[in-house]
């Protein structure tokens, strides 16, 4: 039985980013819809979450899902603004200046 650091071929002192570089190298790789054998995807998912749930800095992980909200929630502020001025330009209304917090 190979090792996770073998599979996704790391370092055993590896940091979490690296473990995540790799792994996500072994993924284009290995994915069964480019090809790929889902035997050894299968086990590249297992050896990473073997190497990313015993590091330290797997907390990581929840810092990415927030910036990741806040991106999208500011996308949709945007667009919501877009539509309002293309209304209120379409019924000849003046535009509302944006809202400030």
């Amino acid at each position: 039985m190979t090792s996770a650091h073998e599979v996704l071929g790391v370092r055993p002192g590896a940091s979490l980013s690296e473990v995540r570089r790799a792994y996500r190298r072994y993924a284009v790789r290995h994915h069964p819809d480019h090809g790929g054998d889902p035997a050894r995807f299968v086990a590249g998912q297992e050896a990473y979450r073997r190497l990313a749930g015993a590091s330290p800095e797997a907390v990581d992980g929840v810092a990415d899902v927030v910036v990741k909200f806040h991106r999208r929630r500011r996308a949709a502020k945007m667009i919501r603004r877009a539509v309002t001025i293309t209304t209120h330009r379409m019924m000849h209304r003046p535009v509302p200046p944006p809202r400030v917090r």
